[in-house]
């Protein structure tokens, strides 16, 4: 009087009848369909960055599971409000958005969360103090200092001038 299909599978879709019978005869029963819901895996999961402030940035997301499929990507655990494709673009980044991004797949079988893809928004050096005239008598030591900003690590490299023989040395700080 009744079929159980155990551990249900896409492949058990489809229509269903049942055929009674006894001495009098038979009867077909009308169709029942077997819609199967898959739930939301993740294909393709989003993936590091690294991006020079004012460039542009894009983390993607492939997902199957039965349609329709919704999109909700967050930053840092919280929703981006109107993120809800495939892909996230942002447009020249800064500082500010450096962080965590994960996108949120659902359907109507349930959800899944990507795996954490950070952004890193690297920041070109600039001096912030520059390096000042010093007179010093003879034989006394000279120091010139510099303060920069940008992504670590910073490296330095001081240039000599001469102006009498018209070359650089180079020296490594």
């Amino acid at each position: 009087t009744s079929l159980t299909l155990a551990s249900v599978q896409p492949t058990n879709a489809g229509s269903y009848t049942v055929v009674v019978t006894n001495t009098a005869g038979s009867v077909t029963s009308a169709v029942a369909t077997l819609t199967v819901l898959v739930p939301p895996a993740i294909t393709t999961q989003p993936t590091n960055l690294s991006i020079v402030g004012g460039a542009n940035a894009s983390f993607t997301v492939t997902a199957s599971g039965t349609s329709p499929l919704g999109y909700q990507w967050q930053f840092n655990g919280a929703a981006i409000t109107g993120a809800s494709g495939t892909s996230l673009t942002l447009a020249s980044v800064q500082p500010t958005n450096a962080g965590s991004y994960t996108v949120l797949v659902t359907n109507m079988a349930g959800s899944v969360t990507s795996a954490v893809a950070v952004l890193t928004v690297l920041v070109p050096p600039a001096i912030t103090a520059q390096p000042t005239n010093l007179s010093v008598v003879e034989g006394a030591n000279a120091s010139f200092t510099v303060t920069a900003s940008g992504t670590s690590p910073l490296g330095y490299r001081s240039e000599e001038h001469t102006s009498e023989l018209q070359s650089l040395r180079h020296l490594v700080c």
